[in-house]
């Protein structure tokens, strides 16, 4: 099972789905699931369903998307190797996350979870050092989160990625 959300839409209504095997989705077609919610099913959200999916498809969105996909993973796997205080990269399609630690040589999370005080003020420091480069991204905690939009061309992803590189030589030091 896997659920759906914002995508669906574009984010422009509220719209979820659950996607299920074929054994799953036959259980049903005899077993009504008694279930809804306010937008269960509601026209204008499944008409801005059907939009988006449509531009998804017609503006080569989803192709786009995966071949970034690769650029981004290529140059995430390349940082993690060449940067000492990242202690993991996650990637799937357009979305990332970079794990900081303290070193090399000292494997704890650079900031712990839950960070107050001078630990909060790491991540801070650190979010705004992206932002003033140009990039919006999310540092929580001791993680960077990166979400390009689906519609980023090759030129565009490497200016930003080429900000992560910098940000990270610049604002983090062992």
């Amino acid at each position: 099972m896997m659920t759906l959300g914002k995508g669906i839409t574009g984010g422009y209504a509220p719209l979820s789905a659950v996607m299920v095997s074929q054994a799953i989705a036959r259980h049903f077609d005899a077993n009504v699931l008694w279930c809804g919610l306010t937008n269960y099913g509601h026209p204008l959200c499944c008409a801005a369903a059907n939009a988006a999916i449509a531009a998804y498809e017609t503006e080569g969105l989803i192709d786009n998307a995966h071949a970034r996909g690769l650029e981004l993973a290529t140059f995430l796997d390349r940082l993690a190797v060449d940067h000492p205080m990242i202690a993991e990269v996650r990637h799937i399609g357009l979305l990332a996350a970079i794990d900081l630690q303290k070193s090399s040589d000292d494997k704890s999370p650079w900031v712990p979870y839950r960070a107050k005080g001078d630990d909060a003020a790491k991540v801070a420091k650190l979010q705004k050092a992206f932002y003033d480069a140009g990039l919006m991204c999310l540092v929580r905690f001791g993680t960077i989160l990166l979400a390009p939009p689906l519609c980023i061309d090759a030129k565009e992803l490497q200016k930003g990625l080429a900000i992560v590189d910098n940000v990270l030589r610049t604002e983090l030091k062992p």
